[in-house]
């Protein structure tokens, strides 16, 4: 009997031992457990920052040496990318690019001119598209060299190629509809004016194809854009006086009447040389108001020769829209030198825009004169502007 007891004992024992071990007690909680509460998500500083760089250039032009060099005998179409080819990643590497297309897409069939009045092939917008460019002026003094039909056509082919047009207007409803950009979460508003038509009047009743430069026309469209609370406010003008290097006193009054109505950013051109750039402060009934204007950009392709007539600048602008405190800033302007390069080779006449600081680096020139007339244009360009790096803020 007691052997029986002891039996029983040892099992009841045993038992025990196996209960304690398979019993799941609750575990400690740490800091790294389930119980630990999410960390909040801290914005950055650079969360609240936006940037954009805008690539902007002069008069594109379409003389008729360009259309022939541009031409292809074997094919009969054209090709005017090589003319942009050796500046094609200072386009691109902006986050919009702009240009004034100083010429019209009226159609093969209208017959294709140079000066005085002009109408290139269709392959020109295809080579600007290609190169980077987004934005293209059509308000100049050339807009109606092919009529209504072929300022109607211009738009048609920019906008099929995915350019956005700015200055000329298909419709009144077309003309009260504002070109505003989103780039970056920047939203930029874009408006274009002409001092005229080279005396080519606009059909009667059909006011709204061409921005002719009228104060109280400009207030309301800026005032458009401003209802529609766009960050900057980018004015193309078509101004001044052709060959000349200085602002006349028309330009230096109406960019400061921009200035002061809300414009940010003036961009010009028609001298077809370079002209210089400046910040402006603007008292106007107790309002402060600050912009930035380049006077002219120059030509950026053209078939002038002539010293001056020959180069213009990419201008680059750095912008930043800083949300902790609503500012917007100009950060940087840089305004990169250009010049087109004319030469003969077996295929014939041969165009090419080049980034004058990076042909001369290389220092693998054609001859000594394209070396000389780099070095002048790298002079000239920085006596009307060099870079600019002091902060503007634009508010």
């Amino acid at each position: 009997m007691k052997k029986f007891f002891i039996s029983l004992l040892i099992i009841l024992i045993s038992l025990f031992i196996l209960f304690i071990s398979q019993y799941d007690y609750p575990k400690e909680t740490t800091d790294k457990g389930l119980n630990k509460l999410p960390e909040p998500e801290i914005e950055s500083k650079e969360d609240k920052q936006h940037s954009i760089t805008i690539a902007a250039v002069g008069d594109v032009m379409g003389h008729m040496p360009q259309v022939y060099s541009a031409h292809s005998p074997e094919t009969d179409e054209y090709d005017f990318t090589d003319h942009f080819y050796p500046i094609k990643d200072n386009i691109q590497n902006a986050d919009l690019a702009f240009c004034n297309l100083e010429t019209t897409l009226g159609g093969e069939d209208k017959g294709y001119s140079g000066f005085p009045m002009f109408n290139s092939p269709d392959s020109l917008a295809k080579a600007l598209k290609k190169t980077g460019f987004d934005i293209v002026s059509t308000a100049n003094n050339h807009s109606l060299d092919t009529g209504k039909q072929g300022l109607l056509r211009t738009l048609e082919v920019l906008e099929d190629l995915g350019l956005t047009p700015i200055g000329t207007h298909k419709s009144k409803e077309d003309k009260k509809d504002p070109v505003i950009i989103e780039k970056n979460n920047i939203e930029i508003g874009f408006i274009g004016y002409t001092y005229g038509t080279n005396g080519i009047p606009i059909p009667e009743g059909h006011d709204y194809l061409v921005n002719l430069t009228d104060l109280e026309k400009i207030q309301k469209d800026i005032n458009r854009l401003k209802d529609n609370d766009v960050d900057i406010i980018i004015s193309s003008m078509h101004w001044g006086i052709e060959y000349q290097k200085t602002p006349s006193e028309e330009q230096e009054y109406l960019a400061n009447q921009l200035v002061s109505m809300g414009v940010d950013i003036i961009l010009g051109h028609h001298p077809h040389v370079l002209q210089p750039m400046e910040k402006l402060t603007i008292e106007s009934e107790g309002d402060t108001n600050k912009g930035f204007v380049v006077y002219s950009l120059g030509n950026f392709i053209s078939n002038q020769r002539k010293r001056y007539r020959d180069s213009g600048v990419i201008m680059k602008l750095e912008l930043l829209i800083n949300e902790e405190d609503d500012k917007t800033s100009l950060t940087k302007v840089n305004p990169i030198p250009t010049w087109v390069d004319r030469y003969e080779s077996e295929d014939g006449t041969e165009y090419e825009i080049l980034n004058v600081e990076n042909e001369l680096s290389k220092e693998n020139f054609r001859d000594s004169n394209q070396k000389h007339r780099l070095n002048e244009v790298k002079n000239e360009t920085r006596e009307k502007m060099d870079v600019i790096t002091d902060k503007l803020y634009l508010d």
